[in-house]
């Protein structure tokens, strides 16, 4: 029993560790391989604020390996009118509700007030990135 109470007094007697400073922010990235591929596969948002260093170290050695970018959709630069979708395209027959359309107005506009914008989002900057060093830019889904 005196044991016990020693090593409770010894700890509760030791020092504190001093916190870990915040690591930087970094989008969760995953590395898939084979013999002759590696693939990375990252999250992050379509639109942030411009401040947050997420292009450094892990996100850029991944992107300069890498001999092309492939996005989730390819974003035109111009906004696009329906009539350029083709004769095939037809509008989706499901419509949102009037809450989820309120909450999404509300999401962007309180994106927009912190400073949130498509340009500064991973897509855009990748994308600009890659044209930039003649890398192929494709979509996985298009808006259509």
């Amino acid at each position: 029993m005196v044991n016990l109470l020693v090593a409770a007094a010894l700890a509760a007697a030791t020092p504190a560790a001093a916190p870990t400073p915040p690591q930087a922010e970094q989008p969760a990235m995953f590395v898939v391989r084979d013999a002759d591929t590696t693939i990375y596969i990252f999250g992050t948002f379509h639109a942030l604020d411009g401040k947050s260093r997420w292009f450094d170290r892990d996100v850029r050695n991944a992107f300069e390996q890498s001999d092309e970018l492939v996005l989730e959709t390819l974003v035109p630069e111009k906004p696009v009118q329906p009539a350029s979708f083709g004769p095939s395209f037809r509008p989706p027959s499901v419509t949102p509700s009037a809450s989820f359309l309120a909450t999404t107005r509300m999401a962007i506009s309180a994106g927009r007030a912190q400073g949130m914008q498509v340009d500064n989002g991973a897509d855009m900057v990748l994308r600009r990135n890659a044209e930039a060093e003649g890398k192929p830019v494709e979509g996985l889904e298009t808006l259509q």
